[in-house]
């Protein structure tokens, strides 16, 4: 919510739904209305509520607009752009590709991505949009919206998205910045500041 306050140039009506207890009759209607006249539906589904899931993916089978999920959840609905998830629920009954297999195409999407219109670009899109939330620094949440709101809400007026900032494995988190840092960066700074 914060990130979206900060972006005072955007168009963004941003509508949030906690999903992690059992809702209302009329959350789960509220739920499946807003999703289903959304632009873009935004979706992590990870400890919700099995009547709030069922809400949801009957919101996401109306909804005309984007569709992206976050996680494994309901990833058949996934629609961002010419990029859908078509080819990842025929694939669910298969084995699961390993992480490092996993990475590598990922990093070839992004890739391509950058060369390459229509779903090459979308996929791309995708990838970076999963890092954005995976860490999810203020300023990559930022870059999630901008991300969004430029390539699939036609807000060409805002800024291009940043890189993602990818939190080190082991980190150190510094308070004033919000930022984790690696052990490295930790040298770095106190060689700066010659202590």
């Amino acid at each position: 919510r914060q990130a979206a306050q900060e972006l005072k140039e955007a168009d963004l009506d941003l509508s949030l739904c906690d999903v992690s207890r059992m809702p209302s009759s009329g959350e789960l209607e509220q739920l499946r209305s807003a999703v289903a006249a959304a632009d873009l539906a935004f979706y992590d589904m990870m400890g919700a509520h099995p009547k709030a899931i069922s809400a949801l993916e009957k919101g996401l089978a109306a909804c005309q607009g984007e569709r992206f999920p976050f996680g494994s959840s309901s990833r058949s609905f996934l629609r961002l752009g010419d990029f859908d998830g078509s080819a990842m629920a025929q694939n669910s009954t298969e084995k699961a590709p390993s992480p490092e297999k996993m990475r590598k195409m990922q990093n070839m999407a992004e890739s391509l991505g950058r060369v390459l219109p229509g779903k090459m670009r979308d996929m791309r899109h995708y990838t970076l949009l999963c890092k954005y939330f995976r860490y999810p620094t203020a300023a990559n949440l930022r870059n999630f919206l901008l991300l969004i709101l430029r390539e699939y809400g036609a807000q060409h007026q805002l800024p291009k998205a940043a890189p993602p900032y990818i939190s080190p494995a082991v980190a150190f988190y510094e308070l004033p910045s919000g930022q984790a840092l690696s052990w490295e960066e930790v040298k770095k700074q106190d060689e700066r500041r010659g202590t």
